[in-house]
């Protein structure tokens, strides 16, 4: 997927914090509603819109800048998560989302006996 938007790459970081994975991306000038994750197979997809608006005056001239634009970011999980306790927030322009990991049980050694 492009991960451009108007000019700039969508930074992510990816990194195992002993029970949970967690990503960062790097979305400066967004609003949390702005986003869309979801957890397909295994792969957190974010998708998101950016919108950005503004008008001043100098002098006798109006200025009106906007700027929009999509991306859509796959991120292949290397290890079964939680998702039903997935986590994210969105602070100073960078995403975090947390996904606690799926902890299987180790199997038991029996020993069979030969008769």
């Amino acid at each position: 997927p492009d991960t451009r938007l108007k000019g700039f790459v969508i930074a992510s970081e990816v990194f195992d914090d002993g029970d949970k994975l967690v990503v960062k991306l790097e979305a400066p000038g967004m609003d949390k509603e702005d986003f869309d994750i979801q957890i397909v197979e295994n792969h957190l997809v974010v998708r998101g819109e950016k919108r950005f608006e503004r008008e001043r005056t100098e002098g006798s001239y109006r200025i009106s800048e906007c700027a929009y634009g999509q991306f859509s970011r796959a991120i292949p999980l290397q290890q079964e998560v939680d998702v039903t306790k997935a986590d994210a927030n969105y602070k100073k322009g960078v995403l975090r989302i947390e996904l606690p990991k799926v902890h299987k049980e180790k199997r038991k050694v029996i020993n069979v006996k030969v008769s």
